[in-house]
């Protein structure tokens, strides 16, 4: 599919998702000009490494154009996300992470909501936010457990146990372990009920910009 491209592009995002409209807004919030932006799945978080291939075949073909690799933070931690980082930048592409889960919680943002839509104050959005959370936790915290199991056993058989770790790693920083994709569903639904209307929170407001994706837009595009 990359050897078919026929393609000016300034940038390529190898992404693991599928579904684009998200990642696509994001970038685009953040300084990106999706008319000269690639965007290319890699089809899933454990093939990070395939995205390496790919993004040496475009390096090499289009050697004028700037490379970054998107990852969903999920469920790992700070040490491995240095690790896939350094990795990324040692081969000069530009990396990108969530700061939660997951992109769509990027847009689960008071501020954010507040500022689209004045009819909603920062504590309403607030409180909406708070309860789109507490009425996800089910699914937040399995995918949690879930996904600890999948990659390791815990010591000495003791599942229980961690389980409750689980639990509790959740409750100290629900922010960060929350499933953005599930907060953000229902945090639409409440807003809509509010505003009478379908909401768009796909849009800019200064309040969800992240500073290190838009440092290198600017390195893609500088501005003059």
């Amino acid at each position: 599919r990359v050897n078919q491209l026929q393609t000016t592009a300034a940038c390529f995002v190898l992404t693991e998702d599928e579904d684009q409209d998200f990642i696509r807004k994001y970038f685009e919030i953040n300084g990106f000009n999706l008319t000269e932006t690639e965007f290319i799945s890699y089809s899933g978080a454990d093939q990070i490494d395939a995205s390496m291939v790919v993004a040496k075949y475009l390096a090499e073909k289009w050697p004028d154009s700037k490379i970054v690799i998107h990852r969903d933070r999920d469920y790992l931690a700070d040490e491995k996300i240095a690790a896939l980082r350094g990795k990324i930048t040692r081969q000069g592409y530009s990396f990108y992470v969530t700061r939660g889960v997951d992109v769509e919680g990027q847009f689960v943002n008071a501020a954010h909501i507040a500022a689209l839509y004045p009819l909603i104050p920062i504590e309403e959005a607030e409180a909406m936010i708070v309860q789109a959370t507490a009425e996800a936790e089910e699914d937040s915290v399995s995918r949690l457990i879930d996904q600890f199991f999948k990659k390791e056993k815990p010591e000495n058989q003791g599942y229980a146990r961690k389980i409750r770790e689980l639990r509790q790693q959740y409750s100290d920083d629900q922010e960060r372990y929350r499933y953005g994709k599930k907060v953000f569903g229902l945090l639409k639904s409440k807003v809509q009920r509010k505003i009478g209307t379908h909401p768009d929170i796909l849009r800019y407001s200064p309040h969800i910009v992240d500073q290190d994706l838009s440092e290198i837009s600017l390195r893609v595009w500088p501005q003059i």
